[in-house]
């Protein structure tokens, strides 16, 4: 926009106005629909300068029409930047006096820019050097007028207030929910990093079951293998000793029976005759130890002495006899202890694979459910810090431009203000 000053030398002030001076966001797009709140609000400060360019001649505290050249550059210098500024918010503020005042009659408008132009004299001394006509006090003839201008002025002050509250309380809620998303999402790595060491915890029990499972599995199938080639064949040959020693057993009685003296010589033929059919049963059987075969042969060939009952070949029969039936005993007693041996060490190693195996089975159990957990914890923190960048990027978006749209509230409220005092001051001196 360009303003030429009205003065024996052209001067010409470059103004650039952004028509986005106000960002979008949420809230801000909610203020839009409110249009004399953010059309006033975005427009605010720069009216000041404005109505001093293209005031009537009847008088504005801030004519500049009459300003001389060298009046202006009596005004420390400033950069081209800042000058660019300063203009920028005079032109803002020109919209929203206009928008203010719009819908007056051509009347009561210049009544309302004589009421700006004091409030601006006010509110800007370096300007108010510049005047060249002071304005008369109040004219009541006119209060309808004031009364109508200060209700405007009032309302734009009330929406400005209003909408530079949601802005603040935007950036308050925007902060809020990026805190509240970062600490959700921190607390969601922090149970997910937990589930994934239980899920390891558990996935190491497992591994160590299986291998002591493994182990006993292993152990349980070479004792029944060495059980079934060495302690089988243990109690058959128990089995055949044991008939042995009953065989011997009865060889004694019948010797023991020829030698009683009421013995008939046809009780004691009988008698020899199974003692000889005994003995060669004996001698035959070939699971016999050899040690025991060779005592059973002596047996065989003194049963023709013991026809004779003789006191002394019955004694030795019944030594030979009692070797035998005492090797016969300490053989199975080592058959009995091996045999325990192995059925104890066999049930021990089938009690250790079924308690492992059981162990497997719930410490699988186990870490399936600590491994759905950690799944479950995995998504959660991914959907978290999902909504954290999401809430991130909505503060960062809108913090970026939050001091600046503030700032601009402040001033837009502040020169509104301003116009508010002067137009109340001379409504109550009516």
């Amino acid at each position: 926009r360009r303003f030429t000053m009205l003065s024996s030398d052209p001067y010409v002030v470059y103004v650039n106005v952004d028509n986005n001076t106000r960002r979008s966001s949420r809230f801000g797009q909610q203020l839009v629909s409110n249009r004399m709140g953010v059309l006033m609000a975005s427009l605010a400060v720069t009216m000041l300068l404005a109505l001093a360019l293209s005031g009537s001649d009847e008088g504005s505290g801030l004519a500049i029409k009459s300003a001389k050249l060298s009046q202006a550059k009596a005004v420390p210098a400033m950069s081209l930047h800042k000058m660019e500024q300063v203009y920028a918010k005079k032109e803002i503020m020109n919209k929203v006096i206009a928008k203010a005042t719009k819908g007056l009659s051509a009347k009561d408008l210049k009544i309302a820019k004589h009421l700006i132009a004091r409030a601006q004299s006010q509110s800007l001394p370096s300007l108010a050097g510049m005047k060249t006509t002071k304005l008369q006090d109040a004219d009541c003839t006119h209060k309808d007028a004031y009364d109508m201008i200060l209700e405007k002025f009032t309302g734009l002050e009330t929406t400005l207030t209003h909408d530079k509250n949601m802005r603040v309380t935007e950036n308050h809620t925007a902060w809020e929910e990026k805190h509240e998303s970062y600490t959700a999402w921190i607390d969601s790595e922090s149970t997910y990093r937990e589930a994934q060491k239980r899920k390891s915890t558990a996935d190491t029990a497992v591994k160590y079951a299986q291998d002591e499972l493994d182990k006993y599995s292993t152990a349980v199938e070479a004792g029944a293998a060495s059980y079934q080639d060495t302690i089988a064949p243990m109690a058959a040959e128990k089995a055949d000793l044991v008939s042995q020693q009953i065989m011997i057993g009865q060889i004694v009685e019948l010797i023991s029976g020829m030698a009683q003296p009421t013995a008939t010589k046809a009780t004691k033929a009988a008698s020899l005759a199974q003692i000889k059919a005994k003995v060669t049963k004996l001698t035959s059987d070939k699971k016999m130890p050899a040690t025991m075969h060779a005592q059973a042969l002596k047996i065989k060939h003194m049963t023709t002495a013991l026809a004779e009952v003789s006191a002394a070949t019955i004694a030795d029969a019944m030594e030979i006899l009692d070797d035998m039936s005492e090797e016969i005993t300490t053989r199975v007693t080592a058959i009995d202890a091996a045999t325990a041996t192995a059925d104890a060490n066999l049930a021990a190693d089938k009690a250790d694979k079924l308690k492992w195996e059981v162990d497997v089975v719930e410490l699988s159990n186990t870490a399936d459910a600590e491994g759905s957990t950690a799944n479950t914890a995995d998504l959660k923190r991914q959907s978290l810090a999902g909504i954290y960048t999401v809430k991130n990027n909505a503060f960062q978006d809108q913090v970026a431009h939050y001091h600046q749209d503030v700032s601009q509230f402040t001033t837009e409220i502040e020169g509104v203000g301003s116009i508010v005092k002067v137009i109340q001051t001379l409504v109550d001196s009516c």
